[in-house]
């Protein structure tokens, strides 16, 4: 399964906004404005990262569920792993030599 990260409407929506701001004031200002700038790039920081971690939860989860449901994973070339199988006991037995079957 693979995760993509999904823009929200109102993420969309608050980036044009800021974006059309920070444009119209850099085109009628003669300097750089980074009270603006800075908050804003800040901003799209705090987003990527809290993506990043929810993708990363959300992923954990699939992992665990489908764990718990029996299921293998499978590599990219879609070869599935072999599980680990349990180790062999050897249990020494006490064998009588005199004693012949």
């Amino acid at each position: 399964m693979r995760l993509r990260n999904r823009l929200v409407t109102t993420t969309v929506i608050l980036n044009l906004i800021a974006l059309s701001i920070l444009i119209y004031r850099q085109l009628n200002a003669s300097h750089v404005d980074l009270w603006f700038i800075v908050p804003y790039s800040i901003f799209v920081v705090f987003l990527a990262t809290r993506a990043r971690a929810l993708k990363s939860r959300v992923a954990e989860l699939v992992d665990l569920a489908a764990y718990r449901a029996g299921l293998q994973r499978m590599t990219r070339r879609g070869a599935i792993p072999l599980p680990k199988s349990e180790p062999e006991v050897e249990v020494p037995m006490n064998v009588d030599p005199a004693a012949r079957v």
